[in-house]
């Protein structure tokens, strides 16, 4: 009913960052490869394949549940549109020792994420994965003048020049979302972070001011600025 006469969607949102490889050793690009698998196909691969990445059965054995064949052809294919909010990049690194894990990684990956790689560069680019429909969302960071936000002109136009080569390349990309249009209140930082384009004063009665980055934003929406 929903789809015949409303033509809606259902789909699943995801939060996620991307890995690349600590070093050009095929052991860290592995890592890469495996962190990717267990923090983004342990929920897309379902949905899209039918069963959980390969390298999780082997790694988690009979802790991972298993799909009958009914659930994996119920599954398979659907969800409408696969939802991505993605927050930054880390390089991976082969790791056998637990111990040395972080909790924000896998233990059952093998591997932990650095913000470094082996000759110290970091790194901070769009999350491209092999999944066709992605509707993507992105996070900004604080700031020490909420309104005078230059950096973010860049990251903005950067994060939009991936979008587009992301469609060029033949993915189906069904929207773009900054995040976020208004300073708001964040887990683990309450109202203390200033992440909108719309800054909220919130101690002068929730005057609202557009930053210069959600100016700039305005006038590439609407054709000022050369896309």
């Amino acid at each position: 009913m929903m789809k015949a006469t409303q033509r809606g969607e259902i789909g699943i949102v995801i939060g996620s960052e991307s890995f690349e490889p600590y070093s050009s050793k095929s052991e860290d690009v592995a890592a890469a490869e495996r962190l990717t698998d267990f923090l983004i196909g342990w929920i897309l691969d379902p949905v899209v394949y039918g069963d959980y990445p390969k390298i999780m059965r082997d790694l988690v054995g009979n802790r991972l549940p298993n799909f009958t064949e009914d659930e994996k052809n119920m599954v398979a294919g659907s969800t409408d549109f696969i939802g991505i909010n993605y927050y930054t990049s880390h390089f991976a690194k082969h790791e056998t020792n637990k111990t040395n894990i972080s909790l924000t990684d896998n233990y059952d990956a093998l591997g932990r994420s650095d913000d470094f790689n082996a000759e110290g560069k970091t790194l901070g680019y769009l999350v491209r994965q092999s999944f066709q429909k992605s509707v993507v969302g992105i996070a900004s960071f604080n700031i020490t003048n909420p309104l005078i936000d230059m950096h973010r002109i860049k990251y903005l136009a950067t994060h939009l020049n991936y979008t587009k080569a992301a469609i060029d390349d033949g993915v189906r990309v069904g929207g773009y979302f900054v995040w976020a249009a208004f300073d708001t209140f964040e887990f683990r930082a309450g109202f203390s972070r200033n992440w909108g384009i719309i800054h909220v004063d919130f101690n002068n009665n929730l005057t609202r001011c557009t930053t210069v980055a959600g100016k700039w934003y305005k006038r590439f929406l609407n054709h000022v600025i050369p896309h």
